[in-house]
């Protein structure tokens, strides 16, 4: 049974973190104002509402003969005022019309029974509609209900919740493009030293000359914010890893001039060995060949054994440099001594010699020698 690989989950970018914590942290602030805002105004509407209840109450004139819509005519009241009386010729109900006209309505006597017990209270009427009622009786057992509409209070309550809502998602809107701005701008020379250390990071450094010319811009290199000073910092490390891959490459040169003087330098007496042992081996073979021994070949082939052995003690001087060279590196100092240039070319033309028997050599060198 094979398990399917694990999806890797998409992380937002820097920006888009940013952006969203801050929109969401004002809009909670934004949305409790308006609530609180809302809350406050309505609480301030239903108080006016309530003393509007309680005038409307004042210019009610009770009498305990007349029906409620008698006893709203009577009077100047309010359009929207509604009155229950409860007196000797019963219950009844009226209320005044936005036009002014009093209309009765039957009395619900569950509404009363929800009433009787209560001072203030906001209640749906049945075919009127809702109310904010004020219950007043006596010991008698007449009672007065007097209340005004609502609707004026939950129109200004909408009006009120729109307009904040509104102003609410405007301003988060504005909030939001103005914060994406002031991130975007923050946030640009982060993006360039992204941009840098990509476009360096695609830059093949394993062999040949190589050169970092990318850098930060200096504008995104301002040592008093924190962003400069990363891009500072990378400025920094790049200039440290150039001149790091120069010196590698110096390096490589200098190992690359090292081997081919090494290699000219031991193929010299190399060459000379060669030529001597094949002079050696050709005196040895007409010594063998003639009956008796010649002073001139035992000559050469000592003379040639001793070149092959002060070549051999060249080379081994060559590797000795070789080493001292391999270990510059390690700071120790160069050895400087003076060297014969006459026995140098003494030994020169004996090498040529051995390697060349067949040609006529001369050599011309002053009695003392040149140092």
């Amino acid at each position: 049974m094979t398990s399917s690989p694990t999806r890797r989950r998409h992380r937002w970018s820097l920006q888009a973190r940013l952006i969203t914590a801050v929109v969401s942290f004002v809009s909670v602030i934004l949305i409790s104002v308006g609530l609180a805002t809302g809350a406050l105004l309505g609480g301030i509407v239903s108080d006016n509402l309530d003393s509007q209840v309680s005038r409307a109450a004042d210019r009610v004139e009770f009498s305990p003969n007349s029906t409620a819509q008698q006893i709203l005519s009577q009077g100047p009241n309010e359009p929207g005022t509604l009155l229950i009386v409860g007196n000797l010729v019963g219950t009844s109900g009226a209320y005044i019309t936005e036009d002014g006209t009093v209309t009765s309505f039957g009395v619900d006597t569950d509404l009363l029974r929800s009433l009787s017990t209560k001072g203030w209270v906001t209640q749906t009427v049945e075919g009127v509609g809702e109310y904010r009622l004020r219950f007043a009786n006596d010991p008698s057992g007449l009672f007065m209900i007097v209340g005004m509409s609502t609707s004026e209070v939950s129109s200004i309550t909408a009006r009120v919740v729109t307009t904040v809502a509104l102003l609410t998602a405007g301003g988060l809107l504005v909030l939001a493009a103005v914060i994406a701005l002031i991130i975007r701008s923050g946030l640009a020379p982060l993006r360039s030293v992204a941009d840098t250390a990509t476009r360096v990071a695609s830059t093949p450094m394993s062999e040949g000359a190589v050169t970092i010319s990318e850098r930060v811009p200096d504008q995104d290199t301002d040592d008093h914010t924190e962003i400069g000073r990363v891009g500072l910092a990378l400025n920094t490390l790049l200039d440290h890893v150039d001149s790091s891959l120069s010196a590698r490459q110096r390096n490589e040169e200098r190992m690359r001039a090292f081997v081919a003087d090494a290699s000219h330098e031991l193929r010299t007496p190399l060459a000379s060995i060669r030529g001597y042992s094949e002079l050696s081996l050709r005196g040895i073979r007409q010594q063998d060949a003639a009956d008796a021994p010649s002073p001139v070949i035992a000559e050469t082939t000592r003379e040639s054994l001793e070149r092959i052995q002060a070549q051999s003690l060249r080379m081994s001087a060559l590797v000795e440099d070789l080493l001292l060279l391999a270990r510059l590196d390690e700071g120790k100092e160069l050895v400087y001594g003076a060297v014969d240039l006459t026995r140098l070319a003494i030994e020169a033309a004996s090498d040529a010699r051995a390697a060349g028997p067949e040609h006529a050599w001369v050599i011309d060198v002053p009695d003392e020698p040149v140092i």
